[in-house]
């Protein structure tokens, strides 16, 4: 708005039925404020710089960490195999040692081999080779859905589920 036209803007407001108000500068005025919208801009760019910098740092120290979280796991399982494996498997108080093929016809041993066998099935896959080859089992297979575990074990004279 200028000198010449100011009537003729207060005129348009009223028709609009808006109240004129006047808020005034001065030429340095207009340029101080030109000057601090410029400093908030920067200010403004300066923080989203800042906030995507902390963000990629934290996606990138949480996937190190679930990565060295996973990786402890991976030890920590590895290490429990292991140490089963130099331990024999616990049975009620037997130790596995005595898993061998034997006379299936025999309910005594059945029930001991069945159970050694049910055991086997919820140990980990790897570690479970070493004991179906010393019962004479020349291949085995997991067979896991929802939960639940067997065992397809098959010696030369003997197909067990």
């Amino acid at each position: 708005m200028t000198e010449e036209n100011y009537v003729k803007v207060f005129e348009e407001l009223r028709k609009k039925n808006y109240t004129p108000v006047i808020f005034g500068m001065s030429d340095d005025g207009y340029a101080e404020q030109a000057v601090n919208m410029a400093k908030i801009l920067q200010l403004v760019q300066q923080q989203k710089a800042i906030i995507v910098a902390y963000k990629e740092y934290y996606n990138d120290t949480s996937e190190k960490l679930q990565d060295h979280n996973d990786r402890i796991q991976e030890e920590a399982t590895n290490e429990a195999v292991l140490s089963e494996q130099k331990q024999g498997v616990n049975i009620n108080g037997f130790l596995l040692k005595n898993y061998y093929p034997g006379n299936l016809a025999d309910p005594i041993f059945a029930r001991f081999f069945f159970a050694c066998t049910a055991t086997l099935t919820y140990k980990t896959p790897g570690f479970t080779d070493k004991y179906f080859k010393q019962a004479g089992f020349i291949d085995h297979n997991l067979i896991s859905k929802d939960g639940a575990q067997c065992y397809v074990l098959i010696s030369p004279k003997i197909v067990v589920i």
